[in-house]
């Protein structure tokens, strides 16, 4: 799963960190100070903080606890705090099938890091769970097994005794115990593998669940979608923004933006400001764009690419590209026309 680093991540998902790190006595406090993370619940809908910045706090929440099933124990423990109308949703649903409809509302409002997909083949449902390819391994481990903790808990709740789990397959290797991992599951685990699945019967899905309100689903799903679309204006600007940035062959300022949106320099900065990122992030997420491009698609030096994307030089340009993706320009350059003459040879 292709991510940018810097991708931004609605704080939603941080209150239930914070009441989970409680009843785990994990002092979160500290560590949310150290990355400068804010809960500020007056503005809880629209303040976010990079993927990065989220994975430094598992990562450390991991580290204080010591735990290799903390995971596990946070699926458990997962509520729909802020967000009371998709857990309505989910408990007045007719069946699992239309219950898992949530999921795509899950990738919008709080984790769009995760890529939730079902499919079906032969009596068998599928669920995938993919994270960035970025992810660090412990803070993967800790979100499918929180993700997968999160279905179990639900199904146990709605449908009971009727609920039953084929198979977990993860793509890494336990660091728990398999024992605890059977017993929570009741069911074959397979590590190690190259995907991420939790394997139930199709047949499950259709499952009736607790007596249905179709009155309430229908509210719930009503303010859901109003919750979406207006996730979806605020987006609008920064699409605007981002749009226009990729539409030129080559990095523009900040001026020529504001001119083409009919807005003044100042006023794009403080309403880029308010949706919690800034011209020059997206600027530069363009300027990688380009980078890419440049190197895989033209034979220019890394002189002249340096000077097309306004660095002062190529060591400045070298850094940044690193920074963006953890690769040196001419790594990068190498390993992508490597893979395409590899490609042509197997035409042949």
């Amino acid at each position: 799963m292709k991510l940018n680093k810097q991708t931004p991540v609605p704080i939603l998902f941080i209150p239930n960190l914070v009441r989970f790190s409680q009843l785990e006595n994990i002092p979160i406090q500290p560590i949310l100070d150290e990355l400068g993370i804010k809960t500020d619940l007056l503005h809880i809908e629209t303040l976010t903080i990079p993927y990065t910045v989220l994975c430094e706090l598992i990562s450390k929440m991991l580290e204080q606890s010591g735990d290799p099933l903390l995971g596990l124990r946070f699926g458990e423990s997962f509520v729909f705090e802020y967000l009371p109308e998709m857990g309505t949703f989910i408990s007045t649903s007719e069946t699992p099938r239309v219950a898992l409809e949530a999921l795509s509302w899950v990738s919008v409002l709080m984790a769009p890091f995760l890529a939730l997909e079902i499919t079906e083949k032969g009596g068998l449902a599928y669920l995938h769970c993919d994270l960035p390819n970025e992810t660090p391994e412990p803070v993967m481990r800790f979100f499918v097994e929180s993700v997968f903790s999160t279905i179990l808990f639900l199904g146990n709740a709605f449908i009971r005794d009727a609920y039953v789990i084929e198979k977990v397959v993860l793509g890494y290797k336990l660091q728990g115990p398999l024992l605890s991992y059977q017993q929570l599951f009741s069911c074959t685990i397979e590590a190690g593998a190259q995907a991420n699945m939790l394997l139930v019967p199709s047949s499950v899905l259709d499952l009736s669940m607790n007596p249905p309100m179709p009155e309430l689903h229908k509210q719930a799903e009503d303010l859901m979608e109003e919750r979406l679309s207006r996730v979806q204006k605020r987006g609008d600007f920064i699409d605007q923004v981002r749009t226009l940035l990729m539409e030129h062959d080559r990095p523009v300022g900040i001026g020529h933006i504001a001119k083409l949106l009919d807005v003044t320099t100042r006023t794009l900065q403080r309403r880029l400001k308010e949706k919690n990122t800034s011209f020059s992030a997206l600027q530069d997420n363009a300027k990688f764009h380009y980078a890419k491009k440049l190197l895989v698609e033209t034979h220019e030096s890394m002189d002249v690419i340096s000077q097309l994307l306004g660095f002062s030089d190529r060591r400045s340009f070298s850094r940044a590209f690193s920074r963006w993706s953890d690769e040196a320009p001419s790594d990068y350059r190498k390993r992508l026309l490597g893979v395409s003459r590899v490609r042509k040879n197997t035409l042949r």
